[in-house]
C-alpha cells in the first residue's frame, strides 16, 4: 500500500511540475516580466492567478518558445515575438555565418599567458608585426588573432 502511495504521490507531483510554464505581459510588441507557474498559480499584484482567462485579463499570456534546427554553419539572429489568440510565441530567424565568424569559431585561441607574451613583445618593439606575419605559422597567428578577439583587444 506504502509503494501505491508514494508512487501516486510521485506521478502527481511529476506530472504538475512537467507542465509548468511561463507567463509574460506583452509590452510593446515582445513579452517582459516573464512569470512561472510551477506552483501551480502566478503572482500578479499579489494575486494567486490560476486561471488562464483571469491571467489575460492582467496582460500575462502563455509562453511558447520555439528553437529552429540549424545546420552547422548558421546561428540564431533576430528574436521575433507574437502574440495569436491568447497564446504568445518567441522564436528565431536563423541566418548563415559569415567567413568571419566561421574562422573564429575555428580558431583555437592561445592560451593567456602566450597571448600577453607576445603582447608584450610586440609593445617593446622585440618583434615586430611585420616579422610576426612573415615567420610565424598560419596556427599560431589565427590562435593569437582568436584570443584577441575573445579579450576585445
Amino acid at each position: 500500500m506504502k509503494r501505491i502511495i508514494f508512487t501516486v504521490l510521485m506521478v502527481l507531483f511529476f506530472s504538475a511540475t512537467s507542465i509548468a510554464g511561463d507567463w509574460c505581459k506583452w509590452i510593446d510588441s515582445k513579452g517582459e516580466q516573464c512569470l512561472s507557474d510551477s506552483k501551480g498559480y502566478i503572482l500578479i499584484e499579489g494575486r494567486p492567478i490560476k486561471t488562464e482567462s483571469t491571467a489575460n485579463d492582467y496582460g500575462y499570456y502563455r509562453l511558447t518558445v520555439f528553437t529552429p534546427d540549424r545546420l552547422p554553419n548558421q546561428i540564431l539572429d533576430t528574436e521575433v515575438w507574437s502574440l495569436v489568440d491568447n497564446q504568445m510565441l518567441r522564436t528565431w530567424t536563423v541566418r548563415d555565418m559569415t567567413a568571419t565568424e566561421i574562422a573564429e569559431r575555428e580558431a583555437e585561441a592561445m592560451p593567456l599567458s602566450e597571448y600577453y607574451l607576445w603582447k608584450v613583445l610586440i609593445l617593446k618593439g622585440v618583434v615586430t608585426g611585420a616579422e610576426l606575419s612573415a615567420n610565424l605559422s598560419v596556427e599560431l597567428k589565427d590562435a593569437y588573432l582568436a584570443r584577441k578577439a575573445l579579450l576585445g583587444d
